[in-house]
């Protein structure tokens, strides 16, 4: 997974990908944690379940942010993948 840059009011994802394909789907438990943005500020909490599809070996995890008057430089968040 790698670093990503989204424009304050789009969505964007984090591209996420596994070393090897598998014959069977593989799931992963991910959730966001506030660094400098704020949830319900600067972007939409998410958190839940990925699913890579059988024979696959990348996904995209979709991340919201939120649109506002006040300026503001780069502001940081985390995707934390746990329980593979």
């Amino acid at each position: 997974m790698n670093d990503i840059s989204i424009t304050e009011g789009n969505a964007g994802g984090f591209n996420v990908t596994m070393s090897n394909t598998t014959t069977g789907n593989v799931t992963v438990q991910y959730v966001l944690t506030a660094g400098s943005a704020a949830s319900g500020l600067d972007y939409t909490y998410t958190g839940g379940t990925f699913t890579f599809a059988a024979g696959t070996v990348s996904g995209t995890i979709p991340v919201s942010t939120i649109q506002d008057t006040i300026f503001e430089g780069n502001e940081t968040f985390t995707i934390t993948l746990s329980s593979v």
